[in-house]
């Protein structure tokens, strides 16, 4: 009965020092110079329905890569390149994928999250290719969260708002991108690491002034809104992982409709 008695005392001890524990104000901080060499696994599935007059075709393109790189020179940033790319598709022709998989290869990024969306290494703007008119820069714009870099606790909330310069099929255009993040959570793993869950919600917008957006419906998604997640190593400085999925309003036009919708994860490889 004694035994019993202090093993439910230990027990209520643990639990109120680990309810402390995640009760405690923590950074949110990235710190690339940790590690020579970063490895993140980048996967994302693009498609939706297109429905013209009696007929439906379901279109949908995987591409998959593993995102190598190392530390800028300026603190706090990673510089980036594509390696091992995959692509799968229904709607993509192999000439297509054979030049998108030479775009994402040749670009170099460079990723803050203390700074928030990613800077091509072509500064005058973003380049779109293929259906959908598909980038790497955008879909990391949408899943990299934008961290605060200041003490805070679970339940804590910030926004940002970003805007970058696109170069399309049907000429320049602007992307805006709000962003309302929440710090979540604070979890205790089994090995005693620190980890932090935040989730937003973003609004992604294309200035379509200049475009016909007559002829650029089925090519690029014009707006929408999507949500995302993710993890960060407190400990270590390290995000762990990412995912978002987006989606664009039902667009009709006489006798064509269309929905769209994105979904990407990124994870901690190495």
């Amino acid at each position: 009965m004694k035994r019993n008695l202090l093993f439910i005392i230990a027990f209520l001890i643990m639990a109120i020092f680990e309810s402390c524990q995640r009760g405690k104000p923590v950074t949110l901080s990235v710190d690339f110079s940790s590690r020579e060499i970063w490895k993140y696994e980048f996967t994302c599935d693009i498609g939706g329905n297109f429905s013209f007059e009696d007929s439906v075709s379901i279109l949908n393109s995987t591409i998959n890569c593993i995102l190598a790189g190392s530390s800028s020179k300026e603190q706090n940033h990673l510089n980036i390149k594509a390696e091992r790319i995959n692509i799968k598709s229904n709607i993509l022709d192999e000439i297509e994928m054979m030049n998108i998989e030479e775009l994402i290869s040749d670009a170099e990024y460079t990723i803050s999250l203390k700074e928030g969306f990613p800077a091509s290494s072509d500064s005058a703007a973003v380049s779109l290719t293929g259906f959908g008119e598909w980038d790497l820069h955008r879909h990391l714009a949408k899943i990299l969260p934008t961290l605060p870099e200041k003490q805070i606790r679970p339940g804590f909330s910030w926004d940002r708002e970003r805007r970058f310069p696109l170069t399309t099929s049907q000429g320049k255009a602007t992307c805006d991108i709000y962003q309302a993040f929440t710090f979540d959570s604070l979890r205790i793993t089994p090995d005693e690491r620190q980890e932090a869950c935040i989730s937003w919600l973003f609004r992604y917008t294309i200035d379509n002034k200049q475009l016909d957006t007559a002829s650029i419906v089925d090519q690029l998604p014009m707006k929408g809104n999507g949500k995302g997640t993710a993890v960060i190593d407190i400990g270590e400085k390290c995000l762990i992982k990412a995912e978002m999925v987006f989606r664009t309003p039902d667009c009709s036009l006489p006798n064509l409709s269309v929905n769209w919708t994105e979904r990407a994860s990124l994870f901690l490889v190495n």
